[in-house]
């Protein structure tokens, strides 16, 4: 972008004209921010007014509906202080757009954790099936087949 040795060599190689010219514009551009401060900041003090015109005008509204009903009137409000202005609040710069997170299937490791899932499962579905086959030949004694539970009737 911008670099303090590129913005000297170009000062130094303009003329007094040219120079004139630059301030004069910035000159201009400064008194135009400062006008739209200044009318920034009237329209919030316009928008301040205006809110608390709406809402006397509101309570005027409920205070008559309330008379037309024969209901008694509550304490009146406080009445309104005007707060004072706002200082003009300097600009942020804009947050950067967090990043996109990618989908959990395409992450890094993703293939490895499945890999290591499936070989757990398999692992588990082999013992049982050995603890099976064991106890249908009849390598466990009478307690331990007790323990298990019921043989589960086979169709």
């Amino acid at each position: 972008m911008f670099t303090s040795h590129r913005t000297a060599s170009t000062l130094r190689g303009m003329s007094d004209p040219q120079l004139q010219q630059m301030t004069a514009t910035l000159d201009e551009l400064d008194g135009r921010e400062r006008a739209l401060r200044a009318e920034v900041d009237a329209l919030r003090g316009r928008m301040v007014e205006w809110t608390q015109a709406e809402y006397l005008k509101a309570q005027r509204y409920w205070d008559d509906y309330r008379r037309a009903q024969g209901v008694a009137q509550a304490v009146a409000p406080a009445p309104v202080v005007m707060p004072p202005a706002r200082m003009p609040v300097p600009a942020r710069a804009p947050h950067p757009a967090p990043p996109q997170l990618e989908p959990w299937w395409m992450r890094e490791g993703f293939a490895s954790k499945a890999m290591a899932l499936a070989g757990a499962v398999v692992t588990l579905a082999g013992v049982v099936m050995l603890l099976v086959l064991a106890a249908k030949s009849g390598y466990f004694g009478p307690v331990p087949r007790m323990v298990s539970g019921p043989p589960s009737p086979v169709g």
